[in-house]
């Protein structure tokens, strides 16, 4: 592995540890039941992967239960849940097991992109004054997708000494349009207003399922059509 990418994985690992052990300081719960249905959620969504064509990675669901979490959870909360989410999409039926270092850094980068997304969302700076809206997940899912792809981009380019602007591209094509209709998911859910929270769980479950089948019918398409 070369050196350059080492420190790199290095450096990402430890901010992502920060942020794992900034989360467990400060933690607090509201709705204990809603944070483990939103987490057996993410791990459940996080199990229907996706490969993408010419690419070593695949895109699964989980990212759309964390939306969920940052609209209706704590900081804290939303980073435990993102974390999980990662490592369990990183070991789940695996084409190649993956090694240690690799399960503990993508679960680095998700819980990176999540605190990010989760504070930049709530920032009244930002304009949006709603986490809940429409705006206000938009560019939360703006935000974790763009820090989490262009976290995997750069040790991707750094490992197979490939440009980083064609690999954030071709990330670009296949996973838009599934953070696109996560938003559309979560602002839709959310807007119900379920009372208690955690039952906008139920009816998730039969979304995500059909989320996952389109979308693996969609990328399948498209990588014939190439």
């Amino acid at each position: 592995m070369p050196r350059r990418a080492i420190l790199y994985i290095a450096l990402v690992v430890s901010a992502g540890v920060g942020v794992l052990v900034h989360a467990a300081w400060t933690w607090n719960t509201r709705d204990p039941r809603l944070f483990l249905g939103l987490l057996a959620l993410a791990v459940y969504s996080s199990t229907m992967k996706i490969a993408l064509p010419r690419m070593t990675g695949t895109v699964a669901g989980g990212f759309i239960p964390v939306l969920a979490s940052i609209a209706l959870l704590s900081p804290g909360e939303t980073v435990i849940i993102a974390c999980l989410s990662g490592i369990v999409q990183t070991v789940w039926r695996a084409r190649v097991r993956p090694a240690l270092i690799q399960v503990v850094f993508n679960g680095a980068v998700l819980s990176i992109s999540a605190q990010a997304a989760y504070h930049l969302a709530r920032w009244s700076g930002s304009g949006v004054t709603n986490s809940t809206s429409a705006a206000g997940l938009g560019l939360a899912a703006a935000v974790d997708y763009l820090v989490d792809s262009v976290l995997v981009s750069a040790v991707l380019c750094l490992l197979e000494d490939r440009p980083l602007w064609g690999i954030f591209g071709n990330c670009n094509f296949w996973a838009l349009p599934f953070y696109f209709i996560g938003v559309v998911i979560v602002s839709a859910l959310v807007s119900l207003g379920f009372v208690p929270g955690w039952r906008i769980v139920l009816p998730a479950l039969p979304i995500l399922w059909l989320v996952y089948d389109c979308y693996r019918r969609y990328v399948v398409v498209l990588a014939r059509q190439e």
